[in-house]
């Protein structure tokens, strides 16, 4: 999994370095990385729930205690991510207006 994220990452760079003109930016880069690494964990989960699936003994019960925790963990991700975003642009908000007010005096 790490060879293909430093794979996308280098290749990246390379066409980042070759085309000077591009406006990708490291968040993008950053961000792509995060969803590929997401794939993977999700293909993995998959997986795993499908081999316990096809068990004789598969548990239900727990397959779906599984599946529940792990969206109660993406959604408790992304409300983290949310809120993050919301306090950077509370802050910019706040130094713009802090800004205007010198500008006024």
């Amino acid at each position: 999994h790490y060879f293909i994220q430093s794979n996308l990452s280098s290749r990246v760079v390379r066409q980042m370095s070759v085309c000077r003109g591009c406006e990708i930016s490291l968040q993008k880069i950053a961000t792509l990385e995060d969803e590929l690494r997401e794939s993977h964990e999700d293909k993995e989960f998959v997986k795993d729930l499908w081999r316990q699936v096809q068990s004789e003994h598969g548990d239900v019960g727990a397959i779906v205690n599984s599946v529940l925790d792990r969206v109660t963990r993406q959604n408790e991700e992304k409300d983290r991510s949310v809120l993050l975003i919301l306090q950077e642009k509370d802050a910019q908000i706040t130094a713009l207006q802090n800004e205007v007010r010198r500008t006024l005096r």
